[in-house]
């Protein structure tokens, strides 16, 4: 490697990282201090952009509004509008681009191809970040929310949806970043851990904030000297004078819950002492948690400024409090989130995951008290004796509503809103995208000279429809939200973001693949190739050669988000005019070969043209698999396309040879009445082939709905070569006559006829 590929990797190791994904504090590089000074700043422009969901009386969508019967106040001043415009989510997934002059109405059938590009090539009409608060969720809710969200990706999921997953534990790794890929996602939700919780308690931190304020006097009171037991009650006239006269309810439930949870009876002192000290442990842990939650939330919020389409926020979450450690309330950082949400153009909805539950009274007669309460101690402790029955009720429906209230801030605050008291989470996620197919969008100038410091409110009105309900934001705090942007970089500092974005970048048509393929002939287990569509280049005419020259630079990141590989090429391709011509239709394909211990993979690949400096990005992802001796696995399942050529004997650059199968975004794409052919490996490991049972099933989905599943058939061993680590090949055929254009998901199954043990994999095609 020379001094410039040297050089090049030194950038690599200063300056990547992956958009999204929490990196561990310590592990990024600081640049050096005069790189820093030499960076030059602005300051976006004070455009502020609102979006307005109107309804009737009906809870309908109002869709014939125009500028003039919109009214927009600030701090409850008039604005000018100076933008509108009116976005429709469903109607601008399946909307052909607009002819440059009008043409004779006819039908014109759109090739699969050009719908194929126009699905995966334009920009998504909506960007979602579905925030699971695993902080703040029970086992259940967090299965119940899983669920959830398999059953979107499933059913609701299209190719016009840029769609992340995120956890307020920061877990996710490679899989927490935006994406198109169900495959991904589906991967993500498997990767959702249970955050730290606690025990399920009683002990709220509301509970826990109204002890503590409740003073240090209640342990004080006044006493009347009869002894006279009182009818109906274990307790004497002097302990129920005492008890009214002194302890509040916080201590007196703060203490019951105590002994209920810890089988702690008696003194009294102890128990008290541990109530008021368990009191200032949950506040501490949950004021912890909440800010960790609406760190991130505020952060995705602010990646997410530039991403495009309709932008939301799905927060499930069981709700947090909003006391911190001292028992006071702290409402800055929903406040901070909230403000950069809507200057981010982004609207939240929050899912309460409890769902429907029990009475809090039910939940609360498990594992009564049954201490003696008095401890026979010569003065009575009031704070020791049970409270009446409906003040644990009301104190339990309180907490409840109050960890309601961030969730409700930061969804009504920002033009959302607050799904609860279903169990039907998937429905009411659902309804999120449906209640924002259609909306306004209203921008104005900030007014100059106001207070950076000062909130600032919002309100959105409809002239003469008093009737109407608009949902929009209701106000943000400028301070809180100063952006600059970097300008001065270069190109190859150009390349590392664009390779970091959420989005790909699409001036060079660059898409990839990442296979687990594990061969004989070397110890490496990944097939990497990235396609380029040949007449996206500038080709330049040289010693009668048309010549194109790239750079190109492959990421390899682990599941935790670190750089585990990272190769820089610079490559130049010198063709024939017929050559070149073949190149336009088929394009390039560039091929490595990784070595990859087993774990989830993403490869991030940006290419940039010599001379023009246009760029493009893809990205892919693979799951290594550790293949132990007796276990059943199999390989990537792969399509005949120029996969098939073996990139270990020519690693680089060359124009695709195979012709008759067309790639669209590493998508291969076949005619009708034609065949899809395909093949994989499957490990045998220590066993010979004569002592293989193998049966094999394919599956067919439809745009991600089942379609035809075949049945189990065995796979013919006896005359196959099992190699040196265990494999052998195994191939097949779809007849796709009649089938209708569209995606295509082909599954094939393994399965041991003699332990029952499967494996699958998948490939995505279309037909045209």
């Amino acid at each position: 490697m020379d001094r410039r590929h040297l050089g090049w990797l030194l950038i690599i190791v200063l300056f990547c990282g992956i958009a999204g994904i929490a990196v561990p504090q310590g592990s990024i590089q600081t640049p050096p201090k005069e790189a820093v000074e030499a960076q030059k700043y602005k300051v976006k422009t004070e455009l502020m952009e609102v979006r307005a969901v109107v309804t009737d009386r009906q809870s309908r969508i109002v869709e014939n509004l125009k500028k003039e019967d919109f009214e927009l106040l600030e701090n409850d001043q008039p604005q000018t509008i100076s933008f509108f415009s009116i976005s429709e989510v469903e109607k601008e997934r399946s909307r052909p681009a607009a002819p440059s002059k009008p043409e004779p109405a006819r039908t014109v059938e759109v090739p699969q191809s050009e719908r194929l590009q126009m699905r995966l090539g334009e920009a998504p009409v909506r960007t979602t970040l579905l925030f699971v608060d695993n902080l703040h969720l029970s086992f259940t809710s967090l299965n119940q929310v899983k669920q959830a969200v398999r059953t979107f990706i499933n059913e609701r999921l299209t190719d016009q949806d840029l769609v992340a997953l995120a956890t307020s534990s920061g877990t996710l790794g490679i899989a927490q970043q935006f994406t198109r890929e169900r495959q991904l996602l589906r991967y993500a939700i498997e990767q959702i851990r249970p955050g730290p919780l606690g025990r399920d308690t009683l002990f709220t931190p509301s509970l826990a904030a109204r002890l503590i304020h409740e003073g240090s006097g209640a342990g004080q009171g006044r006493v009347i000297n009869s002894q006279a037991p009182i009818a109906g009650s274990d307790m004497t006239q002097t302990q129920q004078v005492y008890l009214a006269g002194a302890a509040g309810n916080a201590i007196r439930l703060a203490v019951d819950i105590v002994r209920r949870e810890n089988n702690i009876y008696c003194p009294c002192s102890t128990v008290r002492t541990f109530a008021r000290s368990r009191a200032l442990q949950v506040l501490t842990e949950a004021s912890y948690a909440r800010r960790n939650t609406l760190a991130i939330v505020r952060g995705f919020a602010e990646q997410m400024a530039g991403l495009p389409g309709k932008r939301m926020i799905v927060v499930f979450s069981d709700g947090f409090t909003m006391y911190d450690s001292s028992g006071d309330l702290k409402n800055a950082e929903v406040e901070s989130a909230i403000s950069r949400a809507v200057r981010s153009g982004v609207v939240i909805y929050s899912i309460n995951a409890r769902g429907l539950q029990a009475p809090v009274t039910i939940d609360a007669s498990r594992n009564p008290s049954t201490g003696n309460y008095d401890c026979n101690e010569p003065l009575p402790d009031p704070a020791c004796f049970p409270p009446d029955p409906e003040s644990l009720t009301s104190f339990a429906n309180d907490s409840e509503r109050e960890e309601m209230n961030a969730i409700y801030s930061i969804a009504h605050e920002t033009g959302g809103k607050l799904y609860e008291n279903t169990n039907d989470l998937a429905g009411s996620l659902g309804q999120a995208f449906d209640e924002n197919r259609f909306y306004y969008v209203l921008s104005y100038y900030l007014p100059a000279g106001s207070d950076p410091k000062k909130f600032r409110s919002i309100k959105v009105r409809v002239r003469n429809h008093p009737e109407y309900t608009v949902r929009a934001a209701r106000g943000f705090a400028p301070a809180d939200i100063a952006k600059v942007e970097e300008e001065g970089k270069t190109p190859q500092q150009h390349l590392l973001r664009a390779i970091n974005s959420a989005l790909p970048l699409t001036n060079l048509g660059v898409s990839a693949r990442a296979d687990f393929m594990e061969r004989d002939n070397d110890d490496k287990q990944v097939s990497l190739t990235v396609y380029f569509d040949g007449d996206r280049f500038q080709y330049r005419e040289q010693d009668r050669r048309n010549s194109v020259e790239l750079e190109i630079l492959s990421l390899i990141y682990d599941g935790t988000g670190k750089q585990v590989d990272g190769i820089s090429a610079r490559v130049e391709a010198k063709l024939t005019t017929e050559r070149m011509d073949q190149a336009k239709t088929s394009g390039y394909r560039y091929s490595r070969r990784l070595a990859l211990k087993p774990g989830v993979y993403q490869a991030r690949i940006g290419v940039r043209e010599e001379g023009t400096d246009r760029m493009g990005t893809a990205s892919a992802w693979v799951e290594v698999p550790e293949v132990k001796p007796d276990k059943l696995e199999m390989s990537s399942l792969v399509l005949r396309n120029p996969l098939d050529t073996d990139p270990s004997s020519k690693e680089g650059i060359n124009v695709s040879e195979l012709e008759q199968i067309r790639m669209v975004h590493s998508i291969p794409l076949y005619d009708r009445d034609d065949f899809c052919d395909y093949s994989f490996r499957v490990h045998a490991g220590s066993q010979t082939s004569k002592d293989l049972k193998l049966l094999v099933m394919k599956e067919l989905l439809l745009d991600g709905k089942p379609l035809k599943q075949g049945d189990w058939t065995a796979i013919s061993t006896q005359e196959r070569k099992v190699g040196s680590k265990g494999w052998f090949d195994v191939e097949g055929e779809v007849d796709l006559a009649g089938f209708a254009p569209g995606i295509y998901e082909l599954r094939v199954t393994i399965k041991d006829a003699a332990s029952n043990k499967t494996t699958q994999r998948a490939a995505v095609f279309s037909v045209e």
